[in-house]
């Protein structure tokens, strides 16, 4: 079989093989049919560009011919689908007739081609079959396909299905009519929801919605706000009432105060929603209206509307939100204290700390608004009643809001009440976290002292905090200052931990420190030293864990070098280039003698993006022990589009992946591959 072959940019395509193509578009060999169909279909693509339109023509011309002469349900089917996507003029007759006389499924296909087909002769063709119709099924499909297209012309035959006996139609009908533009459909499907009583009525309301908005958009508002008005007076939906609101309060800015207070009022969930939205809308002389209509609203109504007046920071609705605060209703009372943290100030923070002793929910409620209160004075009064409570949940409750203030003095109040040494363990935790979040370096002798007392478990914490805290200063060199201070006059159990916080840090002064005990003669201040240096945050020492993976004193060290090197010379900051990169890693792998190392490098390397780590990577992929982890290297390696085009067997390691993998994750990352291909 002579296939056409596809096209390039600057190629024409060729009908030539159409004939011997057409057989196949439905044969039962699945592989000969997906063939056939791929080329045609990718021929029918390129035809899509104006410049072959005649071409084009000419080929829906002879898939045209060939569905009149019989094809299989297949066949058809498929060549419907190309006329779906290229036919014009010549294509409308032949899908016309098609629709009349063909089988269901292969009908229903010609309509959907004539249905997206950009002829205006096509939209002729479905009114006429519409006008024509009997069955009620085919009805309903023609009058989608003419609501579809949206075209003006087809309103009048659309506008006499609203006359049908049978509910779907008149349905069909009025929703087809909803999304066309045109002045004339919208009275019609209005009329029709006025005159119906039964189920139908409230679908019929959603197309007078829909015809309502497109009216809107043209500046036809009296009428459309007078349909919407009817709809929703009538409407016991909440969905419906809701959408008609909506457009209500959209095009009637003068009435959408009473609008409002209406829908505050009803007992619709949906409704009060709207309205509360509808706030952040509103002129100042509409909000002072509505804030004046508050107190003759019910609880739940006053209650969304002064949290919507809260979060839009309306300083008017204060006194408002006041009043509510002493409220007996408790959802009220909460939506008050919730408003109360947008638009109060430190004259209002006594009745928010008086919440903090209330139910659950009030105190949750007291809390936040507390933390957001954008008042300065608020912090100085929060901290004042801080020093005044003695009981831990009443200091625990009050330092969470003062942290989530961001409040600065907090963390020196933490270092005086000694609660980093405090016996009870939440204490301790909350003061770190408070430290991590606010501390500065004047802070930092605190936490050193705290770190010779503290459970072990908690010394990685404390060790983190003084990381973060020496990270905030903005030169490099002098980050470990605060820590290197502390170093000499610290005891001996304490300075490994030092050590080890200065490498997290990095920096001169920290280089500065551990350079001098690297050398020492204390075989426990070295290995502190080294594994300090292990902890290095970026791969400025790579010489020097280079020295230690070759020459460390123990097997412990040279693994603890290795990994450090592996972990740091990847990392985006590193200094040197990729192929530098991976040059340094195949000097750790020949250095390494223990698997897990080893695993820990091909790891690394995946990130390393060029063909010389593939081939690194491949060279352990038949290992026992390695071979796992140099398979989810390869796969990681293979989603770089470059290094696949540039190694082409790179698709067989991921066909063997695919095959033979323990890891489902993996296979599928390597089917998904695959497919890139």
């Amino acid at each position: 079989m002579v296939l056409p072959q596809r096209v390039t940019a600057d190629e024409t395509p060729s009908l030539g093989g159409y004939q011997q193509l057409l057989p196949q578009f439905g044969s039962g060999d699945l592989d000969a049919r997906s063939i056939t169909q791929s080329t045609w279909q990718k021929v029918c693509f390129e035809l899509g560009r104006a410049e072959f339109d005649e071409l084009r023509k000419q080929a829906c011309e002879k898939m045209c011919a060939s569905l009149t002469e019989g094809q299989s349900q297949e066949s058809a089917l498929f060549l419907l689908r190309q006329l779906e996507r290229i036919g014009r003029d010549e294509s409308v007759v032949p899908l016309q007739k098609l629709i009349s006389t063909g089988e269901p499924i292969v009908a229903d296909a010609a309509r959907r081609a004539l249905q997206n087909n950009g002829s205006a002769k096509a939209n002729d063709a479905l009114i006429s079959l519409l006008d024509e119709a009997d069955k009620d099924e085919l009805k309903i499909n023609l009058i989608n396909s003419l609501g579809y297209r949206g075209e003006s012309k087809a309103v009048p035959v659309l506008i006499k299905q609203l006359a049908s006996e049978k509910t779907e139609v008149q349905l069909a009908a009025a929703k087809s009519l909803s999304g066309i533009d045109s002045s004339d459909a919208a009275k019609p499907v209005f009329d029709a929801w006025k005159s119906s009583s039964d189920a139908s009525r409230e679908q019929l309301a959603v197309s007078v919605i829909a015809c309502a908005g497109r009216m809107i958009h043209r500046g036809e508002v009296p009428v459309a706000v007078s349909m919407l008005t009817e709809i929703y007076e009538s409407s016991k939906i909440p969905a419906i009432r809701a959408s008609a609101l909506q457009g209500r309060l959209a095009t009637s800015p003068d009435d959408a105060v009473e609008l409002m207070i209406n829908a505050l009022n009803s007992d619709y969930t949906l409704d009060q929603q709207l309205a509360i939205g509808h706030v952040r809308m509103l002129k100042p002389d509409g909000l002072v209206s509505l804030i004046e209509k508050l107190p003759s609203m019910p609880a739940s109504g006053q209650a969304g509307l002064l949290l919507a007046l809260g979060t839009s920071r309306v300083k008017a609705s204060l006194p408002a939100i006041e009043k509510a605060c002493h409220s007996d209703d408790p959802v009220l009372k909460i939506a008050a204290i919730t408003a109360m943290g947008h638009v109060g100030s430190a004259a209002n923070a006594q009745v928010l700390l008086d919440g903090l002793s209330s139910s659950d929910e009030l105190r949750v409620a007291a809390s936040k608004s507390l933390g957001m209160m954008f008042d300065d004075n608020v912090d100085g009064l929060l901290v004042q009643k801080l020093a005044t409570l003695k009981a831990e949940d009443e200091r625990a409750k009050l330092i969470d809001i003062l942290s989530a203030r961001r409040t600065l003095a907090l963390a020196q109040i933490i270092v005086d009440s000694n609660d980093l040494i405090s016996p009870n363990a939440e204490t301790r935790k909350r003061a770190i976290g408070v430290l991590n979040r606010l501390g500065d370096e004047s802070h930092v002798p605190a936490l050193v002292n705290a770190m010779a007392t503290v459970p072990a478990q908690e010394k990685d914490s404390t060790a983190k905090t003084i990381v973060n805290i020496c990270d905030r200063n903005p030169s490099l060199d002098d980050k470990a200052v605060p820590v290197v201070r502390m170093y000499s006059a610290a005891n001996a159990e304490l300075r490994p931990y030092l050590l080890s916080v200065a490498g997290r840090i990095g920096g001169k002064a920290a280089s500065d420190l551990i350079g001098g005990k690297i050398l020492s003669t204390s075989a426990a201040e070295k290995d502190a030293a080294i594994t300090a240096l292990c902890n290095w945050p970026n791969a400025s020492v790579c010489d020097q864990l280079l020295t230690i993976s070759k020459s460390g004193d123990t097997a412990a060290q040279r693994s603890r070098a290795i990994r450090a090197i592996a972990r740091v010379v990847v990392l985006p900051s590193s200094q040197y280039s990729l192929d530098e990169q991976l040059a340094i890693l195949k000097q750790t792998m020949a250095l390494a003698t223990q698997d897990d190392d080893r695993k820990l490098i091909i790891d690394r390397a995946k990130a390393i993006g060029l063909d010389s780590t593939v081939k690194f990577v491949r060279n352990f992929m038949t290992s026992p022990t390695l071979g796992a982890q140099a398979e989810s290297a390869l796969v990681h390696l293979a989603r770089i589009s470059e290094l696949r085009k540039s190694d082409p067997s790179m698709r067989a390691e991921l066909e063997r992946v695919l095959k033979t993998s323990s890891d489902p994750k993996l296979r599928e990352r390597a089917k998904q591959l695959l497919l890139e291909y």
